[in-house]
Order: C-alpha cells, then sequence, then structure tokens
C-alpha cells in the first residue's frame, strides 16, 4: 500500500506543472451566509428567501441559511409572517486561482426584519 500512495501523491504535486491543466469538478461554493432577525428582539426569524442575479432560488430560511455561487451581485428578497418584507442587494467577489477551483469571498449578511 506504501509504493502506491507516493506515486499517487506525486503525481497530483505537479499534475498543473504544465500548462494544462487537469481540474477536478469544483464544489459549488458558498457565496452568502444570511441570518434572519427579528429588528425588535434580535431573535431568528422564519421567512422565505428569494434570490436573483449571480443565481436565481428561492427557499425557506429558519433563521440562518447559506447561498451558494460564485462571484456577482445578489438581490435578496426576504419575506416572513408577520414582518415586513426586506430586501438588499449583496455584491461576492471571487478569484481565479490558476489550476483550480475559484475562491469566493462569502459575505456575511444579517437582515433585521421589522414588525408589520
Amino acid at each position: 500500500m506504501r509504493h502506491f500512495i507516493y506515486p499517487v501523491l506525486v503525481a497530483a504535486a505537479t499534475a498543473c506543472s504544465s500548462t494544462e491543466c487537469v481540474v477536478a469538478p469544483c464544489p459549488l461554493p458558498l457565496a452568502v451566509s444570511l441570518q434572519l432577525t427579528s429588528a425588535a428582539t434580535g431573535g431568528t426569524v422564519t421567512g422565505t428567501v428569494e434570490v436573483t442575479g449571480a443565481v436565481q432560488t428561492s427557499f425557506q430560511c429558519t433563521g440562518a441559511c447559506s447561498v451558494p455561487g460564485g462571484g456577482g451581485t445578489y438581490h435578496i428578497k426576504v419575506t416572513a409572517a408577520g414582518y415586513k418584507s426586506a430586501t438588499q442587494d449583496v455584491s461576492v467577489t471571487s478569484t481565479q486561482r490558476g489550476c483550480g477551483c475559484p475562491m469566493v469571498a462569502t459575505a456575511s449578511v444579517v437582515m433585521k426584519l421589522e414588525a408589520l
């Protein structure tokens, strides 16, 4: 087993030393880390999150959730029972790392919802 691992490690370490790279599939990065709270109490709020812009998705969020994606602008709209809807635009940056997956700077966002 030892003799097999060493050549694999050497091959992995030198895979990007040539002009042509072999890149494994990249996992979808985390673009936005989102928290929904009550502006009055600071407690968590459950609501529906609609995202447009760099990605388009809609999902239920129970206080804390995340939006996967790469760099770009994300328009986030939150609706929750008993609260005014809230929107926020978020800019997420990413950089391409030579021969590899892009690196995304995850944006942390706290949306404080006001009661009706």
